[in-house]
């Protein structure tokens, strides 16, 4: 199983990322059976004029 989560800009990108780190990580760490945790950043679409910031994938 994959949780996908996808992040617009944020308008503090350093507090954005300093929360990510100390309070989501930590909990998605916490669920059962997620062996892995993979963030990306400034993602571009390929065939949509939409882009987000940050992705996260919690993989279980």
């Amino acid at each position: 199983m994959r949780f996908l989560i996808l992040y617009d800009t944020p308008e503090g990108p350093v507090a954005f990322d300093r929360h990510y780190r100390e309070v989501h990580i930590p909990l998605v760490r916490g669920i059962p059976g997620v062996r892995r945790c993979i963030i990306g950043r400034n993602a571009v679409a390929v065939r949509a004029r939409n882009c987000h910031a940050n992705i996260a994938a919690a993989h279980r």
